[in-house]
């Protein structure tokens, strides 16, 4: 029995000789190996498995996932048409406003996903 050590690392592998293992099985009672038989009996090969998958299921046309998507996304744009409309200022034109914006904007997207995804 020997000890491999090895690793990427290391350009030629680590061998120690630890021993010799010697197995033996006893006979059964008429003096036949039976337990051996057995034991080669284990490690013989398996029947293959055959896997039956599952045909995947069919999928809407493009034009209902554009129409879902568009769907969606309706709410956003009356939200910014219901603002435009009663004069909130959109705009973004002073650069602090437009730093405090950019630090806030993940918080501000998350907030908005939690609301929307989890009711």
């Amino acid at each position: 029995m020997d000890l491999l050590i090895g690793d990427s690392a290391i350009d030629v592998p680590i061998q120690w000789a630890l021993g010799t293992v010697a197995i033996s099985h006893q006979a059964g009672d008429d003096g036949s190996q039976s337990s051996l038989t057995a034991i080669n009996a284990l490690f013989q090969p398996k029947p293959e498995i055959v896997h039956l998958q599952r045909v995947p299921g069919r999928r809407p046309p493009s034009a209902v996932s554009v129409l879902f998507t568009a769907l969606a996304l309706a709410p956003l744009g009356l939200l910014f048409y219901m603002l435009s409309s009663v004069g909130a200022n959109l705009k973004v034109s002073n650069p602090s406003v437009l730093q405090f914006g950019a630090c806030s904007m993940p918080l501000s997207l998350s907030l908005l996903s939690c609301i929307l995804f989890f009711p």
